[in-house]
């Protein structure tokens, strides 16, 4: 009886990690427009995507930042060099940006599109990374 309310207890805690990493992501994102705004005064469209290379460029160094964090989160949570819980919020962002790229940022240049794949298992790697490391210092 012990062992299996052993695992129930990391199991939640391994969703409660998911969970606030992803939450963590967004609550770093909820500003993302008004600050790129403020930089990039013509730079937006009304729904807050940048129209600028210089704009996109911001645009792409806020949401890697907010990705970092995100997996700094899961990594806190995350024993020494287990990566499940990073896979699986590896994988959950990776549903989550194939949604932008095919909906929100659909008018996005491909650049840009490519660079939020090829970033996404770095930020989960050094976020993550971080994260395990902090926890155990």
């Amino acid at each position: 009886m012990e062992k299996s309310n052993k695992v129930i207890i990391l199991s939640l805690k391994g969703i409660l990690a998911v969970i606030l990493g992803y939450v963590t992501l967004r609550i770093v994102n909820l500003p993302r427009t008004n600050i790129l705004s403020m930089i990039f005064e013509n730079g937006l469209d009304s729904r807050g995507f940048p129209t600028t290379e210089n704009s996109q460029i911001g645009f792409l160094v806020y949401i890697i930042i907010a990705g970092l964090l995100g997996a700094y989160v899961v990594g806190l949570f995350s024993k020494r060099n287990n990566w499940t819980l990073l896979l699986i919020f590896f994988g959950l962002l990776l549903i989550n940006d194939i949604y932008s790229v095919l909906s929100p940022l659909v008018d996005q240049p491909v650049w840009v599109k490519v660079v939020i794949f090829i970033t996404l298992p770095l930020q989960i790697w050094i976020g993550g990374i971080l994260g395990m490391r902090t926890i155990k210092s």
